[in-house]
């Protein structure tokens, strides 16, 4: 009996390798009938060769609807039980401020002309 029981006994090594961690300010969600397909960005401002550029990383996951909304729930249930601890998330007024400059400064941008059309 006790060889039967190791004939069905199945060894596993099980290999982790954790990607590199990184602050995500942005984030893409597109889906398909089949996935979910969320994308987080990092955009950090650099200065190269008298260039003003920007390096952009970003870690893709791709979940199936059922995981989505599995994944929805937990994160609801997170937010509300933090929101209970440390009080409600607000949106932070430096954000408020920069979207107020950049309404200005798109009116103080428009022009009276006809925009170009494709039809001539």
């Amino acid at each position: 009996m006790a060889k039967e029981e190791n004939k069905h006994k199945v060894e596993l090594n099980v290999r982790i390798k954790d990607s590199d961690q990184f602050f995500a300010q942005e984030t893409t969600i597109n889906y398909n009938p089949v996935e979910f397909v969320i994308d987080f960005k990092c955009v950090t401002p650099i200065q190269e060769f008298n260039q003003n550029s920007v390096l952009m990383r970003h870690n893709i996951v791709m979940m199936t609807p059922f995981h989505v909304k599995s994944f929805l729930e937990a994160l609801t249930r997170l937010v509300t039980d933090y929101e209970k601890k440390f009080g409600t998330i607000k949106r932070p007024a430096e954000l408020e401020k920069a979207e107020k400059i950049m309404k200005k400064q798109e009116k103080e941008n428009v022009t009276t002309t006809n925009p170009e059309n494709y039809f001539g």
